[in-house]
């Protein structure tokens, strides 16, 4: 019997990338017969900015909703397992198409970014049916999402403001700790983490201060020196093109690059703990002026960093505490005890 071919919609013009993403697609159609709506690229492969060290970004969008948990788990789990033989960092995003739906504040981002910055590959294109959000929930969306990469390079579950580094004792201070599958076959340190906090920083304040949509690492460099350019707009574009430009992502040899990698680590510290300080602000907006469905987004992830002593918090949380929201109330009270109990 004849082995099927996937032929993709778009070619990444790398033909072992194009191999991987028929050998996944493959995978996925076989495991979830007749379940999965589509398949699209992210990322730089997907705009044709890759370099040596990219890695790939690959939506699976299932039909209407996941059947039940275990569906979306099992999904999750065959992504991690293609991921695991691939020969480049790989990262598959098994996701429903009802989630998609920007009647949800907190999926806002997601699906514009499905609907503006990726390729079609297999399956049926459903880019077109999905509407833009509004200007605020995409300026909410990305005022959080710099959140999980300042977790994530601190292996930490809760952020105390003001952020310390991730590993201070570490030459790049901890930034460098992700590693990246090379050509030989070696995983070698990155500063994959490193751009992409940075990037996600400079993004949520594009967002703060104009309200404008943006897909991808370049389009936040230029773009925050457009509409910002303020002094942390060296910074930005120096990260960008010396780590992933000029050093492919990996942690470079000469004693002159790593002092310059390891400065511009210092900075990131300074300009993660700017951002949070202007996050600080949003969040306390939000806290008394936006929608109870954006407050109650705001809430979840408000709990995950801690403003310490901060009394214009405090209040902003015991307001809460007296609404006539039920969800609202009892997110303000977990926050203030989960405060308590990480504080001691």
């Amino acid at each position: 019997m004849s082995e099927v071919m996937y032929t993709l919609a778009y070619s990444t013009q790398h033909p072992k990338i194009d191999q991987i993403l028929q050998g996944v697609i493959g995978v996925f159609e076989k495991v979830f017969l007749g379940r999965i709506r589509g398949y699209y690229l992210q990322g730089s492969y997907g705009n044709g900015n890759a370099i040596t060290n990219s890695d790939l970004d690959l939506y699976v969008i299932f039909k209407g909703n996941f059947h039940d948990p275990e569906e979306a788990k099992k999904a999750m789990s065959l992504g991690q397992s293609c991921a695991q033989i691939s020969s480049v960092l790989l990262e598959i995003k098994p996701g429903a198409e009802a989630a998609l739906s920007l009647a949800l504040a907190e999926n806002a981002g997601i699906a514009l970014n499905f609907k503006h910055s990726t390729q079609f590959l297999y399956g049926e294109d459903i880019r077109n049916q999905i509407s833009n959000p509004t200007s605020k929930d995409w300026v909410q969306w990305a005022m959080h999402a710099p959140q999980t990469a300042l977790l994530v390079t601190r292996a930490a579950e809760v952020l105390i403001f003001p952020l310390d580094y991730p590993d201070v004792q570490a030459e790049f201070y901890g930034y460098e700790h992700q590693t990246i599958p090379c050509a030989d076959g070696i995983n070698r340190p990155s500063s994959k983490w490193l751009v992409s906090t940075v990037s996600w920083l400079a993004t949520a304040l594009v967002a703060l201060k104009t309200g404008q949509y943006i897909g991808s690492k370049q389009e936040a460099v230029e773009q925050y020196k457009m509409s910002i350019n303020d002094e942390w707009a060296p910074l930005i574009e120096q990260v960008y093109e010396r780590c992933r430009n000029r050093w492919q992502y990996l942690i470079p040899t000469q004693a002159a690059d790593r002092q310059q990698l390891r400065s511009m680590c210092q900075e990131t510290l300074e300009f993660s703990n700017y951002f949070l300080s202007c996050y600080r602000d949003f969040v306390l907006r939000e806290l008394y002026e936006a929608r109870p469905k954006n407050q109650i987004l705001t809430l979840k992830k408000l709990a995950r960093i801690i403003y310490p002593e901060d009394p214009e918090i405090i209040n902003a949380l015991k307001r809460l505490q007296k609404s006539d929201q039920v969800m609202l109330k009892q997110k303000a009270h977990e926050i203030e005890e989960n405060t308590r109990r990480i504080l001691g």
